[in-house]
């Protein structure tokens, strides 16, 4: 761990604490925590603290820099960044809408409009990071949020690109095979993610518990054909790219 090396700016002697009060955990990762920020005490933000040994701090370097240039309305936009001894600490938009999983929960499921809807602005966000040459290369429920509570908030993407070193049973759930086997993403990588994601959306299961079903009775006996050929395109996509 790089204790006495800045990545970014002091936070601690800086003008971080001139221009921001720390709040309350609001969220949580497998290696970061999340806090409410607010701003000149006006407005309201997120701030991602993440350990920095948990993190590359070259690939982290260049990660955020490509962050702070990401401007799309489906995707989380990030403010700022600093660092003290311990961790790098992103300030982005706060999404207080909730994560897509905690909505779809909240109203008891999701119908196959719904999924259309919110997956249309992940592809939305994935093929404006995409045609940039940047992969999200973690993508999974929780890194969808919804900006406001609103009916009709869009989605957004949010942690793009800032990978640690830990991996977990639930990661691997959404992870590409060429990820598991080779801890390389690509940019398929991230549709093979999405599908995943979309896959629980419409059934509330995760995929593949039986190797010789793609879409197992009864979770799917309600289900369009349209939806089907769709993951089913996914598939192909992913294992003949």
């Amino acid at each position: 761990m790089e204790n006495n090396d800045e990545w970014f700016i002091d936070i601690l002697n800086g003008d971080f604490q001139n221009k921001y009060i720390m709040g309350n955990i609001i969220g949580r990762g497998s290696t970061s925590t999340i806090h409410s920020c607010l701003y000149k005490g006006k407005k309201k933000y997120a701030c991602k603290i993440i350990p920095k040994n948990k993190l590359k701090k070259l690939e982290t370097q260049e990660r955020i820099q490509i962050l702070l240039r990401l401007n799309h309305e489906n995707i989380v936009t990030v403010k700022e960044t600093y660092d003290d001894a311990f961790g790098v600490y992103i300030i982005e938009d706060l999404a207080h809408g909730g994560e897509l999983l905690e909505r779809l929960a909240s109203r008891g499921g999701y119908s196959e409009r719904d999924a259309a809807k919110s997956i249309h602005d992940a592809v939305k966000a994935l093929e404006y990071i995409h045609s940039m040459k940047i992969f999200h290369g973690n993508l999974r429920p929780e890194k969808l949020l919804y900006a406001t509570e609103d009916e009709n908030s869009p989605l957004q993407l949010t942690d793009i690109g800032v990978t640690t070193t830990s991996m977990s049973p639930y990661k691997i759930l959404y992870c590409a095979p060429e990820v598991i086997a080779t801890s390389e993403a690509q940019l398929a990588s991230d549709i093979w993610s999405l599908g995943i994601v979309l896959y629980i959306m419409l059934c509330g299961v995760e995929p593949f518990r039986n190797a010789d079903e793609m879409f197992p009775s009864p979770y799917w006996d309600d289900k369009t054909i349209a939806a089907k050929n769709l993951l089913a395109c996914v598939y192909d996509y992913i294992l003949f790219t």
